[in-house]
């Protein structure tokens, strides 16, 4: 559905089909909330990004002080749209590794002293530290990479906020009437109807469970095994 049909269905189920007590703006706003957590919920939205390691030693990297003491490398920023990270893959080689998350504090204390190496543990930061540029932290890596590593980072994907009234959510179509049903349970708050708000809580618990089931069997980041179908049973 578009912003503009997931608006009006928002407006059948709050028993206002006008702009009446319930302002347009108002709908948007929870719409785009709630595709955020429709997405963090179910995982319904998934997608990777790329990125490249450098040498803690590299020549290039810019000085920690005045006294040209090259700085360790190892933090990197997090992908703009990241809700939450499922994997994290390194290619060494040809061989890929998938190093384990490991608590900050105890990967500064276990490496305090290890100088560079293929990755085995990394640590995450979430958050922004400003708030005129938010991002969404960054990752660093233990030991220290000693080289260029391809790193692949799995991640739960933020949705984009939806602009127009034509513009279609991020979100596959079959999560659409979760996100109608909790923006509309959140904006039967504004006048206590909590009749509405049960009713839609329920519904929202309902479509949600249907999501997640739906999710589950196709998802396809686990490991499988082939299979001939052509083969003679015996």
């Amino acid at each position: 559905m578009t912003r503009g049909e997931m608006r009006e269905t928002v407006r059948v189920l709050l028993g206002e089909t006008v702009e009446d007590g319930v302002k347009d703006t108002e709908i948007n706003t929870q719409l785009d909330n709630a595709c955020v957590n429709v997405a963090i919920a179910t995982k319904c939205l998934t997608t990777f990004a790329n990125m490249e390691t450098i040498a803690f030693d590299d020549a290039g990297l810019d000085p920690l002080d005045d006294n040209d003491i090259p700085r360790i490398e190892g933090r990197y920023g997090l992908p703009d749209d990241l809700l939450a990270i499922q994997d994290v893959i390194i290619l060494d080689g040809s061989v890929k590794t998938y190093p384990q998350k490991k608590d900050i504090h105890e990967l500064e204390r276990l490496y305090a002293t290890v100088t560079g190496g293929l990755p085995r543990f990394y640590g995450v930061g979430f958050g922004s530290t400003s708030q005129t540029a938010p991002t969404r932290g960054d990752i660093w890596f233990r030991p220290w990479p000693d080289a260029a590593y391809d790193v692949t980072i799995h991640y739960i994907q933020r949705p984009s906020k939806m602009d127009e009234d034509n513009d279609y959510s991020e979100l596959p179509e079959f999560s659409h009437m979760a996100v109608c049903y909790y923006a509309t349970m959140v904006l039967s708050r504004k006048w206590k109807d909590r009749e509405l708000l049960s009713e839609m809580a329920a519904l929202y618990r309902n479509e949600m469970n249907e999501i997640q089931t739906m999710v589950h069997q196709q998802d396809m980041t686990g490991s499988g095994q082939i299979r001939n179908v052509y083969q003679r049973r015996r």
